[in-house]
């Protein structure tokens, strides 16, 4: 049998990011363990979709077409928003880490609220969420108008 790439890349990704985790748990109180938690928590999370995808690669290879058709519905949605959450929230964390690192190196005696940083974090992960929301709304809306797609928004 066949491992899917997908599924070796995933489990790596998740593997050495806890690693990550566990070297800056020590150091909670400090803002660079919360920027690297947060950066390393998205990076996990686009592992764990890396995952989904080597799984449902081989469960529709070994499957009947009917089972995987009605588990294409649901899952597409949930990958697709975990991806784009992923993707977008592991590039904001390394800016918003960037931003950090510059201010300290540039005013060493400036600290940066911590409780500032979790608020920016939760904007951004609302919006981005919204955003997702609003991209899965419009790809509904248009399934029914385009037959050519794999799953109908009368399913949903």
């Amino acid at each position: 049998t066949m491992i899917p790439l997908n599924l070796v890349v995933g489990v790596t990704i998740i593997i050495l990011n806890s690693l990550v985790v566990h070297f800056y748990r020590k150091g909670k109180r400090s803002t660079a363990a919360l920027l690297y938690t947060y950066l390393t928590g998205w990076d996990v999370t686009m592992g764990v979709t890396a995952v989904i995808h080597a799984v449902y690669m081989i469960i529709s290879v070994t499957s009947d077409v009917e089972a995987v058709e009605k588990t294409i519905k649901v899952l597409v949605c949930v990958v697709y928003v975990m991806t784009n959450l992923a993707v977008r929230l592991s590039v904001f964390a390394n800016t918003v880490l960037s931003v950090v690192r510059t201010i300290n190196i540039s005013q060493p005696f400036y600290r940066v609220r911590r409780r500032n940083l979790h608020i920016v974090y939760w904007v951004c992960f609302v919006f981005i969420l919204i955003l997702c929301v609003i991209d899965l709304w419009h790809l509904l809306v248009l399934t029914e108008k385009m037959p050519i797609m794999i799953f109908h928004a009368k399913m949903f």
